[in-house]
């Protein structure tokens, strides 16, 4: 019987393909009802599928992590997931913040430091997001806290707290010594 079946298995892939060209929306719905009716069944198929795809799905994850631009993004992501969560750990005002209104924020400081006031490029002046009071000195994760900082002004400021206006005005200066080599 089983060689029987094995000879014929083709013809039935084969007939099953045409079949499901024919009308689609039709086997889709049977495959769901016979998931749906059979839940056990299918869970354990889809445990041994990610089983034996495990390999294949991360050698794709290394792979689109040589994108650039997936390396920037997931960066982003990790840099927000870490300020939620040392605001957390320190019992901070904390909200989820997109990416869409850190662009925003951006733009609303016209694509500049908020502190040297040198527009961001992607070779010399580097965008960070800034607490403006460091989660260090109780400062709140929430977006009216954050100003778009390039990598040299914020590590400048640190935590500092108040930070003045003189204060502003001396990291904006040595930060433009910095740039012009002197």
């Amino acid at each position: 019987m089983k060689e029987y079946d094995d000879a014929r298995q083709e013809d039935r892939n084969r007939r099953a393909r045409e079949a499901y060209q024919k009308n689609p929306a039709t086997k889709i719905e049977k495959t769901r009802a016979y998931h749906l009716a059979h839940p056990d069944w299918s869970s354990q198929k889809a445990r041994e599928s990610h089983l034996r795809h495990a390999e294949e799905r991360a050698r794709r994850h290394r792979e689109r992590g040589k994108d650039p631009e997936v390396q920037a993004s997931r960066r982003a992501a990790s840099r927000r997931s870490e300020w939620r969560r040392r605001a957390i750990r320190r019992l901070a005002e904390s909200e989820h913040i997109t990416e869409q209104q850190l662009q925003d924020l951006v733009d609303q400081f016209v694509g500049a430091c908020w502190i040297c006031g040198d527009l961001f490029d992607e070779e010399t002046v580097v965008l960070h997001i800034d607490h403006y009071k460091p989660l260090a000195k109780g400062g709140a994760h929430t977006l009216a806290n954050l100003r778009p900082a390039c990598a040299d002004c914020n590590l400048r400021k640190s935590a500092k707290w108040p930070f003045t206006a003189e204060m502003r005005a001396e990291v904006a200066q040595a930060v433009r010594r910095l740039r012009s080599g002197n």
